[in-house]
């Protein structure tokens, strides 16, 4: 009896299972992953059809392309009261219109100030990879008919320094939302490239109806107009870095070639000038270091005449003008009176710095170099480099602002038998690394990564 049973589920079970796989291809869309081990691959199946996943993402597309489209100080009503713009009650369920009108709770998250490291966003723009926006939708669960998909905006946001916004914008804090009291200088005005991530949720109203969005919230959702509207509440958005040098798609070429452009002729700026630097003799570090100490029209006149302002094509490359101690400090000229020559090992290693933006071009720099400190000496020790070189932005690219954030002996590890030895170079090297304090006498030594730095 218990054999004929087992037989009797066995084929329960076959049946079922081949039942389950014939659903249409075009009902859902299934996804296989095997594991490197080969054990048995993981199958997910999404809850809406390709033609229904499709229209979706056109929809969302659609709506943050027109939701960005206005101007953040345009939204301050509408985040203080809940009201919905008329040109987006299009993409909305109906439900959405009717019970969140209105309502400072309501589900959709508009464009806001937002700050950041010390900027505030002021505006947006959609960037664009061709014609299409850069935004990407992709599809989370389904529960009970509201389907989810968390989405990722790229943005380029207009952003000035706190203390400009504050200068130009009162805040109501009861709502936490902003006034604009006077223009902003456009000059003022700097640019930098963001990504929004949002969860956004739809809905059918009807069976044999499209979807339609309910909720659009920023991902890192906290509860509480207010509490949202606070302007450092920044986790939903993350910086992207400013230039684009990724490999396409294909990995072929390049993805934005104008970027890469830009990028090869700073890092064209920033060799020249540190090539000129470099190939300073000690005599010519001396001078040059005394007319430094001296006055503003010396230091330039030899800095022009030893030539360590222009490429090899005689193209300006440095930007001085009277601030010369605080923008290029001696040290990060190089010129200690104890460094008789510096010569080069290996490439220079350009990067840009997380802080770069439009107006602010900061790179971060590095390269190892053998340093001679005595007058006929044989004896070279070997340095890292490290610095901050922040260019022009604009027709021409000018070197505008140097800092040294670190040069310091590097100590090769010996034999056992010199072990000895080895200690005490390596507390002789010590005390040879050099601290460079900026114009706030901020320590920046050992700080590759800047974070002791101010390049705002």
């Amino acid at each position: 009896m218990n054999k004929k049973l087992a037989i009797i589920l066995t084929g329960c079970l076959i049946a079922a299972v081949m039942m389950s796989g014939c659903s249409s291809a075009g009902d859902v869309q299934v996804a296989a992953n095997s594991s490197q081990s080969g054990s048995t691959p993981k199958v997910s199946q999404t809850a809406v059809s390709q033609q229904e996943d499709t229209e979706i993402k056109n929809l969302i597309s659609d709506y943050f392309v027109k939701l960005y489209s206005g101007y953040a100080l345009n939204y301050q009503k509408n985040l203080a009261t809940g009201s919905i713009p008329e040109d987006l009650k299009s993409f909305l369920a109906k439900r959405a219109v009717e019970e969140g009108n209105n309502n400072a709770e309501v589900g959709l998250n508009f464009p806001r100030f937002v700050g950041m490291n010390g900027i505030t966003m002021v505006s947006y723009k959609m960037l664009t990879e061709g014609k299409e926006p850069q935004i990407d939708s992709t599809f989370i669960e389904n529960v009970d008919g509201t389907v989810l998909y968390f989405v990722k905006v790229n943005l380029l946001a207009s952003c000035v320094p706190d203390s400009t916004f504050d200068a130009h914008f009162t805040l109501d804090p009861n709502t936490n939302t902003y006034q604009k009291t006077s223009d902003i200088a456009a000059d003022q005005v700097d640019s930098i490239k963001v990504q929004a991530k949002y969860d956004v949720e739809l809905v059918k109203e009807k069976e044999d109806s499209g979807y339609k969005i309910i909720r659009a919230r920023e991902s890192a959702y906290k509860h509480g107009a207010k509490n949202r509207l606070f302007r450092y509440n920044n986790d939903f958005i993350t910086r992207l870095p400013y230039l684009n040098l990724e490999q396409s798609d294909d990995k072929t070429g390049v993805a934005n070639k104008e970027d890469t452009e830009t990028y090869k002729g700073e890092c064209t700026v920033i060799t020249s000038f540190l090539d000129n630097i470099l190939s300073m003799d000690g005599e010519r570090r001396t001078l040059l270091g005394g007319s430094w100490d001296d006055s503003y029209s010396k230091f330039c006149l030899l800095a022009e005449t030893i030539g360590i302002d222009k490429d090899k094509d005689k193209n300006e490359i440095l930007l001085i003008n009277d601030r010369y101690k605080e923008l290029f400090p001696k040290e990060a000229l190089l010129l200690q009176s104890d460094i008789m020559s510096i010569k080069k090992k290996g490439d220079y290693t350009i990067t840009m710095h997380p802080a770069y933006s439009k107006l602010n071009r900061w790179y971060m720099v590095s390269f190892n170099g053998t340093v001679k400190k005595s007058i006929g000496s044989a004896y070279a020790q070997e340095y890292s480099f490290d610095f901050f070189i922040k260019l022009t932005a604009g027709k021409t690219t000018k070197v505008s602002n140097v800092k040294l954030n670190k040069m310091a002996p590097i100590v090769k590890t010996e034999s056992k038998e010199a072990a000895g030895s080895t200690e005490s170079q390596k507390t002789a090297a010590a005390s040879d690394s050099t601290t460079v304090s900026d114009s706030s006498g901020s320590s920046q030594a050992n700080n590759a990564a800047g974070n002791s730095v101010d390049v705002q």
